[in-house]
């Protein structure tokens, strides 16, 4: 492996461990500042990207298949190398959402939250993002236990409602 290609590789767990710690995305000072910090040269950089725009590609061909852990995994890589491309952040939030949704894994939720909301930051009119939240809030979204837990409340108020009608029924009449 080049130099070239081990600062790449340096930079892409750097920026992304950075993008995945803060709530609002990385700006491109910041992609200069972590290409320089790995010794990254501009070139290798500005290659980078075009290889941004070809993970992007594919991840949107994952995504449109619901194949979740190889759209995250190409689609991280386009978020750190096309920072300010918010159709790269969105299908990534779309597919954290679809694995969520699949896995009830509440990590993968949060994640999807967290960058819908950075696409809203940045393009508030972008519908993707509205979408997704409104799917992710919605009953499909509910957990098992929070669906037990409705299930259990709603048999508890009709039994009190029927214990209610009864006690009613047998003080009324018997008066």
């Amino acid at each position: 492996m080049g130099s070239d290609d081990q600062a790449l590789q340096a930079f892409i767990e750097r920026a992304t461990e950075l993008d995945q710690q803060r709530d609002a995305r990385l700006g491109e000072d910041d992609i200069r500042e972590i290409a320089q910090a790995v010794g990254l040269s501009d070139e290798a950089l500005d290659n980078a990207r075009a290889s941004g725009q070809a993970s992007l590609e594919r991840g949107r061909q994952y995504v449109d298949h619901q194949v979740w852990n190889d759209a995250i995994s190409e689609l991280r890589d386009a978020v750190v190398l096309l920072p300010g491309n918010v159709e790269a952040r969105g299908l990534l939030a779309r597919a954290y959402g679809g694995r969520f949704l699949r896995d009830r894994d509440g990590n993968d939720r949060n994640a999807a939250v967290r960058l819908a909301h950075q696409c809203t930051e940045v393009a508030p009119n972008y519908a993707p993002a509205y979408d997704l939240l409104d799917e992710l809030d919605g009953p499909g979204a509910r957990s098992q236990q929070q669906n037990v837990t409705m299930m259990l409340i709603g048999v508890g108020v009709t039994v009190l409602a029927l214990v209610g009608f009864l006690l009613f029924a047998m003080f009324a009449g018997g008066g």
